[in-house]
């Protein structure tokens, strides 16, 4: 069987270019805000295709046809961005998934904030998460036919899938990384093992030590 190795928070080929160009456009304050906003766009970009294969039953080569149009958006959304401003690129993404799904999607809490800052990473993380779907939304409706009974039910897939993976992720990151890589494993068909190499510190859950 072929092994794959990705690092702690999934550098797989799903829109991860374009969403990281997204993210960075964000202007980050530092060089770990970049990493927490990259980690996130991640872990929620395995949640949707975990569950659009579990929900729906996609296989290998149709979630490689929503990853790939998933790109499409994300490389469309960055062009907006540097066009007219994140604001208006956002509008616009809503703007074309209104007929299938309108409002937010608010990730779920996994640690509790307990300080101003934790809050504002959650609003951070809640500002990549939102987006993302929404990439996925687009792609879906584009690549899938999905309509707004089947894009709904997409949704509340992810939020089940990101919750599966905050209960590992509470023990911390490793544990939950650990859970999406067996999850993809089974759906690729293909071993994917994590790389925590470059992880300094938690995003999600507890560090390890």
């Amino acid at each position: 069987m072929r092994k794959q190795k990705i690092p702690a928070h999934f550098r797989v080929k799903a829109a991860q270019n374009a969403q990281r160009r997204y993210i960075r456009e964000r202007e980050p304050e530092t060089k770990k805000t970049e990493k927490r906003r990259e980690a996130t766009g991640d872990v929620v970009a395995m949640c949707c295709l975990c569950a659009l294969n579990h929900e729906f039953g996609l296989g290998e080569a149709r979630l490689q046809r929503v990853a790939d149009r998933a790109g499409a958006v994300a490389d469309q959304f960055d062009i907006n961005n540097k066009g007219v401003g994140w604001i208006k690129a956002k509008k616009k993404l809503e703007e074309d998934i209104a007929e299938v799904f309108t409002g937010d999607f608010i990730l779920p809490v996994i640690v509790t904030p307990k300080k101003q800052r934790d809050w504002a990473r959650l609003s951070e993380q809640r500002d990549v998460a939102d987006t993302v779907v929404k990439f996925y939304i687009k792609a879906v409706r584009e690549a899938m036919g999905f309509g707004k009974d089947r894009t709904a039910a997409f949704v509340q897939a992810v939020e089940r899938e990101y919750k599966a993976f905050g209960e590992y992720a509470k023990e911390g990151d490793y544990y939950g990384y650990y859970r999406l890589a067996r999850e993809m494993s089974a759906i690729l068909r293909t071993e994917v093992v994590v790389d925590e190499s470059e992880a300094s510190e938690p995003v999600f859950g507890k560090t390890l030590d």
